[in-house]
């Protein structure tokens, strides 16, 4: 499910997240009469969400708590290409600063970023990542962590469950791109097509490589980007 953060004003009415079919066609009929939308989040989702707005003739700020736009995918001077692309576009840009609250009564009025800066605004849409749904696998009693915790054959605590995608916990870390969830599938399918085949295939992780485009724009992310 998109991740919403824990900060007074998420229950206002103009507050939106971005994941689901329903929650397109709710933002959809919201920024018909929106003025300012302020995205959250400078990632892909963000980005492309952002660019989407712009076709409504509305005012769109994106807030990107981390240093520089896609920071998990590119470094500062690629970033930085980016970002002008995105200005471009007649977007407004804030990096460094997480939003700190959402303002108004009933209705959002404005949002407050950690520096104390009040951008007055309409609508929020949160494009902040995703957080996997344990519940299930907690209740079945399986190992979860921040997703359901899987070994090299993604299969969890219990040797009769597997668990692959954006749901699931490999050696510590989860994925929200496609093409690892593709991948997981490939070894899960296989496994499960042949439990007793020998050697058995593993899965050891994937590789951080995007080639995609944002905002009209071809961007190609390999290697470490950060320390």
């Amino acid at each position: 499910r998109a991740h919403i953060p824990n900060i007074p004003g998420v229950e206002r009415q103009g507050v939106f997240s971005f994941r689901s079919l329903r929650d397109t066609e709710s933002l959809y009929a919201r920024i018909l009469r929106s003025r300012h939308i302020v995205v959250v989040g400078g990632g892909l989702l963000g980005l492309e969400a952002a660019k989407g707005l712009l076709r409504f003739h509305t005012k769109v700020t994106v807030i990107q708590q981390g240093p520089h736009l896609m920071n998990r995918q590119l470094d500062e001077v690629a970033a930085g290409i980016l970002e002008q692309e995105v200005r471009n576009l007649g977007i407004e840009v804030i990096t460094n600063a997480g939003v700190r609250a959402i303002d108004g009564f009933e209705h959002v009025t404005s949002v407050t970023t950690r520096s104390g800066e009040i951008i007055p605004c309409d609508t929020v849409l949160f494009c902040a990542g995703i957080t996997p749904n344990i519940e299930l696998a907690r209740d079945a009693r399986l190992s979860v962590g921040r997703g359901i915790v899987v070994d090299d054959q993604l299969q969890t605590s219990d040797p009769d469950i597997y668990a692959i995608g954006e749901c699931c916990e490999h050696q510590g870390t989860t994925y929200g791109l496609v093409n690892p969830g593709y991948e997981q599938a490939s070894v899960a399918a296989s496994l499960l097509a042949d439990l007793a085949q020998q050697p058995r295939p593993h899965y050891l992780g994937s590789a951080t490589v995007s080639n995609l485009k944002v905002v009209g724009t071809p961007v190609c992310s390999l290697g470490e980007v950060s320390d």
